[in-house]
């Protein structure tokens, strides 16, 4: 888990921290130049801060700084630098030699046997520093612990020394490792540990002084106390032995007593917080669970498929009634795309319709047209769906859930409307609808050709005498039955309707005006020869065929239409059962 610390708070604080460290830097430096010695000792007795040390403080303020700014390059180069002149120091220990690094910049007029040379407690402090500076933006994400390790190594020199301060200095400068280290470089190593600890970012420890999470606001309060409250009293404790109050061999266990108790009190504290956050964090997610099986129990219960998809498209939860309308288990379909779900050749549109989704401003969207929208069964059977989607963001990620209907029953529904929209009932052909509807095609066809195209208009003679005379089920099945017959001498091209009552309409297809006389004369035997037979009774029947043809030039069928029906009319007037077509065709 990463942390993010770029509080105001944070920045102010390194900010201080940098500034404290450069300025004390060029300070000490300047008063090894003008060889003023109570700045670069601060305390008279007390070890100097040496020229080295004031030049690593001001490479470190530099390197926090470039590392905030993301400038790794120079933070590289600082860091190295630091890491040089510390190693070499320590190498100079190492081997007792001197090779003037302990004189880099200036002379040091007061030490005779290490002349500018910090010690080597310094001087490994600043070692770890710069290493800390070169991997502080990978170490904490990568290597938290390996960046925690090394940032209490570096701290454990300074605090040392700081303790050392204040309970015996003098112990403190009889020790070769830290006989050299002044009290303001011990303070200034702890203050840029401070800020290399509130600027690392991944899951190390070192950012809990930061951190926005309930371990760290526990750390930052346990902190003064566990490392405070030991000090005071160590410094007490000293003050009470000097007067001769408590001895020496009372005052150690003393103090061991009330430090253990210290720490015993704060783990103490710590892990009654512990349990309360546990016992509550278990309520809540008692409590979601349960919320969780309730809403699948609801979601369960639906008849609809319900999915939950990420915005890559994969499928994060579903409920039962995807597996039985799409027909896959819960564990075939989660962590799956939902393209298994699309045909492929609708992959396209479907990512541009979601993508689009996606980008748009709207919340949800509903697709209630089975004719158009199909998901695939595991059978791999298109089937035909509704489907309403809505997208929400929950947390940083955008989620799309989808409810989709099986539409089966819909589509049957639809298809049998536009059945009987578009055929007669009776007859089972096409209507005037579906007639009037085509028509309208053709005109609106950018091609709109009517060469080779002819219009018949037909009427059954004496249908009205028909119906009077038998009655209108014998005359249900006249019109049936002239249906059949004029089918049987269509091809596959022609298209046969029926106008209204008794009239009926075939368009013919590549035919001359002869073809299609010959055609009409074929129906008008056809008819004529094979009587309607039912039941109760056999009738023969005639028909009347008037016939209409697009002149050249013309851009549309209606003229045509027309004079098919004009000369139907003239085909009745003139005697019936025959042929008739208009005289301009």
């Amino acid at each position: 888990m990463k942390f993010s610390n770029t509080s105001n708070l944070s920045k102010c604080v390194t900010s201080i921290i940098i500034s404290i460290l450069i300025v004390v830097g060029f300070v000490v430096l300047w008063g090894w130049f003008v060889e003023y010695e109570r700045i670069v000792i601060l305390i008279d007795g007390f070890p100097s801060m040496k020229a080295n040390t004031a030049i690593c403080f001001i490479l470190l303020g530099m390197g926090l700084l470039v590392r905030l700014r993301r400038n790794k390059s120079w933070a590289t180069i600082i860091a190295l630098t630091t890491v040089l002149i510390s190693g070499l120091t320590i190498f100079e220990y190492a081997t007792k030699s001197n090779f003037g690094i302990d004189q880099l910049v200036v002379k040091d007029p007061w030490s005779g046997i290490y002349p500018g040379r910090m010690s080597i407690g310094t001087a490994i402090a600043f070692f770890l520093s710069g290493v800390l500076i070169y991997v502080m933006d990978s170490w904490p994400d990568e290597r938290p612990y390996l960046f925690d390790i090394f940032l209490i190594l570096t701290l454990s020199g300074p605090l040392f020394a700081v303790f050392a301060y204040i309970y015996s200095p003098s112990d403190l400068f009889g020790t070769r490792v830290f006989s050299t280290m002044s009290l303001h470089t011990a303070i200034g190593f702890i203050l840029f540990l401070v800020g290399i600890a509130i600027n690392a970012g991944g899951s190390c420890s070192a950012g809990l002084l930061v951190r926005p999470t309930l371990a760290g606001k526990r750390f930052r309060f346990l902190l003064p106390q566990v490392l405070l409250l030991p000090l005071v009293l160590g410094w007490v404790l000293e003050r009470v032995i000097i007067g001769g109050r408590i001895t020496p061999s009372l005052g150690i266990p003393i103090f061991s007593v009330i430090v253990a108790l210290i720490i015993i009190i704060s783990l103490s504290w710590s892990a009654q917080r512990d349990d309360e956050w546990s016992t509550k964090l278990e309520i809540e997610r008692q409590a979601r669970s349960d919320i969780e099986t309730k809403m699948n129990m609801v979601l369960d219960l639906a008849g609809d498929a319900v999915l939950l998809v990420a915005q890559n498209g994969t499928i994060l939860y579903l409920n039962s009634g995807a597996e039985r309308i799409l027909g896959y288990s819960a564990v075939e379909l989660r962590s799956k795309n939902i393209s298994m779900l699309i045909p492929a050749r609708l992959h396209a549109r479907h990512e541009n319709h979601m993508k689009t989704f996606i980008e748009s401003v709207e919340t949800s969207r509903i697709h209630n047209n089975p004719l158009h929208m199909v998901a695939l069964h595991k059978n791999g059977n298109e089937l035909p769906v509704m489907i309403t989607i809505t997208k929400r963001v929950v947390g940083k990620e955008l989620l799309v859930a989808a409810i989709i209907k099986d539409a089966s029953f819909v589509k049957r529904q639809i298809d049998t409307l536009n059945e009987k929209a578009h055929f007669d009932a009776l007859t089972g052909i096409r209507n005037r609808r579906s007639f009037e509807e085509r028509i309208n095609a053709m005109k609106l066809s950018k091609q709109r050709k009517y060469d080779g195209l002819a219009i018949l208009m037909m009427d059954i003679d004496y249908f009205k005498k028909i119906n009077d005379t038998w009655g209108h089920d014998i005359g249900d099945e006249v019109l049936q039955g002239f249906a059949i017959r004029v089918n049987s001498c269509l091809r596959h091209t022609d298209e046969l309707y029926r106008y209204g009552g008794e009239e009926f309409v075939v368009i013919a297809n590549t035919l001359e005006l002869g073809e299609a006389n010959d055609l009409a004369e074929r129906i008008c035997n056809r008819v004529r020869a094979t009587p309607i037979i039912s039941e109760e009774v056999e009738i023969t029947i005639t028909c009347s065929v008037g016939i209409g043809v697009p002149l050249k030039g013309e851009k549309d069928i209606f003229p045509a239409l027309e004079r098919a029906d004009k000369a139907l009319y003239r085909a009745k007037e003139s005697g019936r059962n025959r042929v008739v077509y208009d005289s301009l065709s």
